[in-house]
């Protein structure tokens, strides 16, 4: 159900001069099926524009609430189906493209046209049940170290709001994550990399692969340039050529302004390149190859850093401090691969980078050792997230 409340305070009074209580004044009230086809519906006439999820309403296409506006398409909530595709339909060949929801109706809503995210009911649920058992852990303490339950206390609360701040600001890998933390079950996931390329997202959904200045991955692709330049000088026409790159990813304010930023922090990539020389049907030389991508991180928070937004985001000593209580690090990877072609010039070309491929991990992939601090953490893995 949507209710409209106005601004105006409606006086209730028993004897026409004392105020007993205010009433609000509700303009509309609407009832929807699943998909946000009109129930039934009250209405002071009005004409309150928005409706379904809170979208605006396009009346004037096919009737009162039968076109429902959502950022990236329209929706037509009597049948359940967007009108154009999924602006995401490549990170997510399990889905139609014109699905609503992803069809899950009951505990999630509509992503502006884009995918599903939970309901804050279901947020606030899972956030409850995290905030009881720490506090249960935490009463351990009381009696024999108040100083320590105070500060258990308020690492508890400052999680709850950070948790809150991540999922209010449309952040939904980084609250993910932080429940991820919260739950303390360790061991590793592995992402989709079509994902994690779509939270490059400070003004808008960026290419991890850009020049743009918030898309930290452009290092990688000018190393694989100069990698695959000085193995095209060595070439001899039986050859191929394998290289491997190891490129830390730091953190910084600018990257902390991405969805990406505000769950993995600083991460790592290790690359693996091969290349082959073939000789075409008209003599010319074509030179090609694969780029096999690991991509990890081990969520984790460090005593005594201090970062810009952490009061909002996240205070690293707080945050620790919930490991005593049950939270616990975890690890995450992706693996990828891209395909690219070498030009007579020396310059090249990545030949999918629209629609990078998810890899099996097996051993084309680098290992990125535990000596650069991303070791993978201990609990075997719990998700896969790749379609």
């Amino acid at each position: 159900m949507l209710a409209t409340v106005s601004d105006r305070r409606l006086v209730s009074s028993t004897d026409g001069t004392n105020v007993v209580y205010y009433d609000a004044d509700v303009t509309s009230t609407t009832e929807y099926y699943p998909y946000g086809m009109t129930l039934r519906s009250e209405s002071d006439g009005g004409g309150y524009r928005y409706g379904f999820q809170g979208q605006e309403m396009d009346d004037e296409v096919k009737g009162s609430g039968n076109s429902v506006n959502y950022k990236y398409r329209m929706h037509d909530p009597r049948i359940g189906r967007f009108f154009a595709v999924d602006p995401l339909d490549y990170g997510y060949p399990h889905n139609s493209p014109y699905a609503f929801s992803e069809n899950v109706v009951i505990n999630a809503v509509e992503l502006e046209g884009l995918e599903k995210t939970y309901t804050y009911g279901e947020f606030q649920s899972k956030m409850m049940d995290f905030m009881w058992d720490m506090q249960q852990n935490a009463n351990k303490v009381k009696e024999e170290n108040f100083e320590l339950y105070q500060e258990y206390l308020g690492a508890i609360n400052h999680a709850y709001e950070s948790a809150d701040f991540l999922w209010g600001y449309g952040r939904s890998m980084s609250t993910y994550a932080l429940i991820r933390f919260l739950e303390g079950e360790g061991g590793h996931d592995i992402w989709d990399i079509n994902y994690l390329k779509n939270q490059f997202q400070f003004n808008g959904i960026g290419n991890m692969f850009g020049s743009g200045k918030y898309q930290h991955l452009y290092g990688a692709y000018e190393k694989i340039g100069n990698s695959l330049e000085r193995g095209a000088k060595n070439f001899r026409s039986s050859d191929t050529y394998t290289s491997e790159v190891y490129i830390p990813v730091p953190q910084d304010n600018a990257f902390l302004f991405t969805d990406l930023g505000t769950s993995l922090g600083s991460f790592a990539v290790k690359y693996r390149v091969e290349m082959y020389k073939s000789i075409n049907d008209d003599g010319t030389e074509e030179i090609s190859g694969k780029a096999y991508f690991t991509l990890v991180d081990t969520y984790r928070w460090h005593p005594g850093l201090v970062t810009t937004y952490g009061d909002m985001w996240g205070d690293h000593d707080s945050m620790q401090l919930l490991e005593d209580l049950g939270a616990a690090e975890f690890s995450v990877r992706s693996y990828f691969v891209v395909n690219f072609t070498l030009n007579s010039d020396g310059t090249f070309n990545f030949t999918d980078i629209d629609n990078i491929e998810n890899g099996d991990g097996g051993c084309d992939f680098p290992e990125i050792t535990p000596g650069k601090g991303y070791e993978l953490k201990g609990g075997g893995e719990k998700n896969d997230y790749r379609p």
